[in-house]
């Protein structure tokens, strides 16, 4: 299960950098839910996945597609 959500990782990086419209939905959608919940470790997963979850979240705020908050979530 685990190499699963690494490949969704994965393929979520490579969606956001090269999709600006898909970005902007899966902002919108439950997927991004789910990506700060590996990156929150509030959703089991291993430490590649957390790293590839807060990597997520730093692209899309470098993107612009979301703010950076105080509570972000520490590297």
């Amino acid at each position: 299960m685990h190499e699963v959500k690494h490949r969704a990782m994965v393929i979520l990086i490579n969606v956001i950098t090269h999709d600006k419209f898909a970005a902007e939905e899966i902002v919108k959608s439950e997927i991004f839910d789910i990506i700060t919940g590996y990156a929150s470790q509030k959703v089991t997963a291993t430490p590649v996945v957390v790293d590839l979850a807060l990597d997520i979240l730093q692209l899309l705020v470098t993107e612009k597609f979301v703010e950076e908050t105080d509570n972000a979530i520490p590297r």
